[in-house]
């Protein structure tokens, strides 16, 4: 089978730089019925250069505000964890910051140092995020910017993640978080996920160890795995606009779906790229994941 821009090999390089695929020419979609190419697995028809790629699941390094608008077709799920809103970034303490003489600072330190999402780009990235999805939008968020969607007619539940070994309430004068939000968004038409009638409750141990803990929000490759295991299926293809680390592509690679993630961080785009080098994990489809393997 023959690309149709640059009659590459669709397995082997491609000879010149097609505005489809951009050299690549691998595994393409195939042909809709208007004879055009579909959507390349590694520009995902953005017509940019991956940051990294297996030619089924690429990295992007940019703003997802000068990305998304690139993307010309839908993916069919858009799994993501934006920044949350300014009051719990603040709130976010650790008690693993020496002071000058070695200590452990009393009170706790900054824990987030990336920007904030005000409720302004929340819903403008909420919005984009249902505009270029099929089906489900998934994101672990903020409450107070999921309390935003809540009349939304997209809006369909506000599930949990239910923190094992939770971090405690660094000033002690107040119940510390034992769970974050998970928004469940959905385009109009018919709903379909792989649990049937169960509880959108997810649980799942936050990470402390260092050696698997690249980012101090990242969240467990289990519960992530669960999303896309709950959400998706084999050959989907999923988008995280927020990529961090990698968790969700080395999910997605790990379940076998197709994904672009977009990352506008250089050094976390590395470390998600090193993710990805990895052998992948054996885990079992369609079987629900067991996500305390995979903590």
């Amino acid at each position: 089978m023959k690309c149709p821009s640059c009659a590459g090999d669709l397995r082997e390089q491609c000879e010149h730089s097609c505005s489809s695929c951009l050299g690549y020419g691998i595994r393409l979609r195939g042909l809709n019925t208007t004879g055009a190419i579909g959507i390349c697995p590694v520009c995902f028809g953005t017509q940019l250069e991956p940051y990294w790629t297996d030619g089924e699941r690429s990295i992007y390094h940019g703003d997802c505000r000068d990305i998304l608008p690139l993307v010309p077709a839908k993916v069919d799920l858009v799994l993501t964890d934006p920044p949350y809103a300014a009051r719990t970034h603040r709130g976010a303490l650790t008690n693993k910051v020496k002071n000058g003489s070695g200590r452990y600072r009393q009170g706790g330190a900054a824990l987030v140092t990336f920007a904030s999402f005000t409720d302004e780009e929340f819903v403008e990235m909420a919005r984009h995020c249902l505009a270029i999805s099929s089906g489900w939008v998934v994101m672990t968020c903020d409450h107070r910017h999921a309390a935003l969607t809540f009349d939304w007619p997209e809006h369909i539940r506000l599930g949990a993640w239910v923190k094992g070994a939770p971090m405690p309430q660094i000033t002690g004068d107040r119940p510390g978080s034992g769970h974050e939000a998970v928004l469940i968004l959905h385009n109009e038409g018919k709903k379909r996920w792989n649990r049937g009638g169960g509880a959108a409750i997810w649980h799942a141990n936050v990470l402390k160890d260092p050696k698997i803990c690249f980012m101090p929000t990242q969240k467990p490759l289990g519960l992530i795995a669960a999303f896309v295991s709950d959400f998706s299926n084999p050959g989907d293809i999923i988008l995280d606009p927020f990529l961090g680390s990698g968790t969700t592509l080395r999910a997605a690679k790990d379940l076998g779906r197709r994904a672009l993630g977009i990352e506008i961080d250089a050094d976390y785009c590395k470390t998600a790229a090193d993710r990805m080098a990895q052998a992948a994990l054996p885990l079992a489809e369609p079987e629900r994941v067991e996500q305390e393997k995979l903590l």
